[in-house]
């Protein structure tokens, strides 16, 4: 694919010449002379932005975090806002990056790759239905495997005894997934910012699993072939999906939004309850789950401190492609408990279960904010804790499975940090988050991604 590297190198030369004019623009003495706020709000009202207007962003793919090391590419993200429809006209989202990463023994690994384009239609019948359609092709080539459960072990770190350490590669797998995503909200009932909507979903993911000899999960899937114990037995059950195959899965759910903004509220709640099914056209795939989310935003001053919150609530049923077990459901499905996007400081796909339940809060403040020629840009911190768990599965037959894969006692996996936010315009914002995890071996993680956690 030497055409693709190129058309990337190509895209990230020119966001990297766009970049400084929008710094320059920016920082101007015009600029300077702008209401500017600093810790209190200014006297002077900010000013307000045309309501039909068009915002362009182009940028280049800058982030980094230790669950896949530094992201480079491009990203542009097209809004167009009217009058009378919340929160734009339309929007449309482009993203060409990969990821570099080194090893243990200093050698140079891409094992992230994520191009695809995103369209967002808030306003279609009277803004009454909102359509997102995606197309992407997507390949992780150090996907975390570390066993089922949440007694499931890794042997990287602090804490460890040498003999017992193994390295990176023996927890990762390689999985490719292309995939055509369709999703479909349709307002129920409004008043006000309150809106009640149903949600309906569809996607086609053909996915590919490449395991290396000797890997975590080599080792498993040896065991359940041998099937010698009752242990043995459940990881026949649970791994699921290995062979090259294509899968449907459909969701329905219904989703209640009061929030004053989608991409930096500072009130409202914004949660949802939905089933899903999935099959690969077997019974050998076939599957069902239920998911709720809850979160709440409160502001304790204006939109410059507010406290926000989540709750995730996850279960699965039937035979279940092991991927499936590292994510849950929902109006965005997403990866979790693990990594960047839930209990920072913990790795990637780092627990597999049927059970999932997860809770973050976060202590978001706003320090300096102010227009510019170019836009409105804000700078805060914030402070986090996160926290969850997983259950292999849902009941034991055999309960000494059950500890072993399990544990005993609460078994919380949490981590907690601080970060920094900025935000540019109405629906860009940028985060820099440090997290350490007690539960995790004491491990740090460092993430400067797009967008919010929740």
């Amino acid at each position: 694919m030497e055409w693709m590297s190129l058309l990337r190198a190509v895209c990230l030369l020119v966001c990297c010449s766009l970049f400084p004019t929008y710094i320059w623009a920016a920082s101007t003495p015009k600029a300077a002379k702008l209401p500017r706020i600093k810790g209190k709000p200014s006297k002077r009202k900010r000013k307000k932005k045309k309501p039909n207007r068009l915002e362009f962003t182009i940028l280049p793919v800058l982030n980094y975090s230790t669950d896949r090391g530094l992201g480079f590419g491009v990203y542009s993200i097209i809004a167009k806002f009217k009058e009378g429809v919340y929160p734009y006209l339309w929007r449309a989202y482009f993203r060409l990056s990969s990821t570099v990463k080194l090893t243990e023994n200093g050698e140079a690994l891409f094992p992230f790759h994520e191009d695809f384009v995103r369209l967002d239609l808030p306003g279609l019948d009277g803004g009454r239905v909102r359509l997102n359609l995606r197309a992407g092709f997507f390949r992780f080539s150090t996907t975390g495997y570390y066993g089922i459960g949440n007694a499931s072990q890794r042997l990287i770190g602090n804490g460890i005894s040498p003999e017992l350490v193994k390295p990176s590669s023996y927890y990762q797998i390689d999985r490719i997934y292309p995939e055509v995503m369709l999703l479909s909200r349709r307002e129920l009932w409004r008043k006000g910012r309150k809106r009640l909507s149903s949600f309906f979903g569809a996607n086609v993911v053909y996915n590919v699993t490449n395991v290396a000899k000797g890997s975590r999960l080599d080792e498993d899937i040896k065991a359940a072939e041998r099937g010698a114990s009752a242990h043995d037995l459940f990881l026949r059950d649970m791994l699921r999906g290995l062979r090259p195959h294509a899968r449907f899965e459909a969701h329905l759910g219904l989703v209640y939004d009061s929030r004053d903004s989608e991409f930096a509220p500072s009130k409202g709640m914004f949660h949802e309850v939905s089933v899903r099914g999935g099959t690969a056209f077997s019974s050998e795939l076939s599957y069902s789950g239920l998911n709720a989310k809850a979160r709440f935003f409160f502001s304790i001053w204006k939109d410059y401190l507010v406290f926000a919150v989540r709750l995730i609530g996850d279960v699965l049923f039937g035979n279940t492609p092991y991927y499936e077990l590292y994510r849950y459901g929902g109006l965005f499905p997403d990866e979790g408990p693990g990594g960047g996007y839930n209990i920072r400081g913990t790795s990637p796909q780092r627990f597999y279960g049927r059970g999932k339940l997860i809770g973050n809060a976060e202590l978001r403040s706003k320090i300096f904010a102010f227009d510019t020629p170019v836009g409105y840009i804000a700078l805060g911190l914030v402070l986090f804790a996160d926290a969850g768990r997983v259950w292999g599965a849902l009941s034991y037959q055999d309960k000494e499975v059950g500890r072993i894969v399990d544990g005993e006692g609460a078994g919380l996996q949490y981590g907690f940090g601080v970060g920094g936010r900025l935000q540019l315009g109405a629906t860009v914002v940028m985060r820099a988050d440090v997290a350490y995890s007690p539960s995790e071996n004491g491990n740090i993680g460092f993430f400067f991604l797009l967008g919010h956690v929740f």
